[in-house]
């Protein structure tokens, strides 16, 4: 066997060969092991990115449908404040025809006392009051059924929207989880909206503090001999309005006292073909609760109001929202 000699360096060439082998043997030997770690490493970064990739699909899907919901009862809270309002613009109505049928008797009975010194004047403003008069009479109807469409409309756009939402939360579900997410429904919980009449609560908050409704009243005393007084109220009667306004003079004479009627209007929202308030939309619950699962990955979300300020359950609120709720929190399935 050779050897190199280089300084103090000796080494054989017998040598310098089986450490060749050595290395090359346990090479051989740790190459299927490091091949099992790496299949093994990228395995485990495959599995976690499915892992994370389950996961953000069930985030994604359980909060578009909790944000799909609470679109839809937003929605329905302003169908429900549209109902009122209609309801509430007919009672003006009504007011407003009671009051310029009262008005109109004042004017005429006062252009004819008009007529002794300003002939032409008088007839001119008997003309304009009855000219007044009856184009509102003429446009009432109108104007009653254009409220009755509105508040039916919204109703019917109420009833629209729950039946279709079952539909929309399966195609978001979908479209969120990119077709790989299980959206967990309970049907049953539909049960927890209701249709129900303009009473109770809301009917006593809606006509709190209308001033139009007993405001206008007044009177007026000359010396304890005689009295100018003024009545006038509206009210809600089984979903119908009914308006009155008189005006009327009270003499006393000794011990006796009389009471001329100068002037009244009436009118009745019946009278003109009002079907009356239409249905509103109440939730009898607090929160709506969804859950998606992709793999062995689940999220829970819900749609919830701000400010939970309903009365009687009725949506009335545009405040609602969604969240994503902490795992383990949910407590129901919509």
């Amino acid at each position: 066997a050779g050897s190199v000699a280089s300084g103090q360096w000796t080494v054989t060439v017998g040598q310098l060969t089986t450490q060749r082998g050595s290395v090359l043997v346990v090479f051989l030997l740790a190459l299927p092991v490091l091949w099992g770690v790496a299949q093994g490493g990228f395995k485990l970064a495959k599995s976690t990115q499915q892992a994370l990739s389950d996961q953000r699909a069930s985030d994604r899907s359980a909060y578009s449908m909790a944000a799909v919901a609470a679109d839809t009862l937003n929605q329905i809270a302003i169908n429900n404040q549209t109902i009122i309002a209609a309801h509430l613009l007919q009672g003006h109505l009504v007011s407003q025809m009671a009051w310029t049928d009262y008005a109109v008797q004042l004017t005429h009975k006062g252009s004819w006392a008009l007529a002794w010194l300003a002939p032409g004047t008088a007839t001119w403003i008997h003309q304009k009051a009855s000219h007044a008069q009856a184009f509102q009479r003429q446009q009432m109807p109108l104007w009653t059924q254009t409220l009755s469409v509105a508040g039916q409309v919204a109703q019917s756009h109420n009833r629209t929207l729950l039946m279709a939402l079952p539909g929309r939360l399966l195609e978001t579900n979908q479209k969120a989880g990119g077709l790989r997410t299980r959206a967990k429904i309970n049907w049953l919980q539909a049960r927890q909206f209701q249709s129900v009449h303009f009473q109770g609560r809301v009917r006593q908050a809606a006509l709190s503090h209308r001033e139009w409704l007993n405001a206008r009243n007044w009177s007026q005393s000359f010396f304890g001999l005689a009295k100018l007084r003024k009545r006038g109220n509206t009210q809600e009667v089984n979903g119908q309005w009914v308006a009155r306004d008189q005006l009327s003079f009270k003499i006393r004479r000794l011990f006796r006292s009389k009471t001329v009627l100068l002037a009244q209007g009436h009118s009745n929202s019946h009278t003109y073909g009002y079907a009356g308030s239409a249905n509103l939309t109440a939730f009898h619950s607090d929160e709506l609760w969804f859950e998606a699962q992709a793999g062995a990955h689940q999220a829970s979300a819900h749609a919830f109001p701000r400010a939970r300020a309903q009365i009687d359950q009725v949506l009335l609120m545009p405040d609602w929202d969604a969240e994503l709720a902490v795992q383990g929190l949910s407590r129901g399935w919509w």
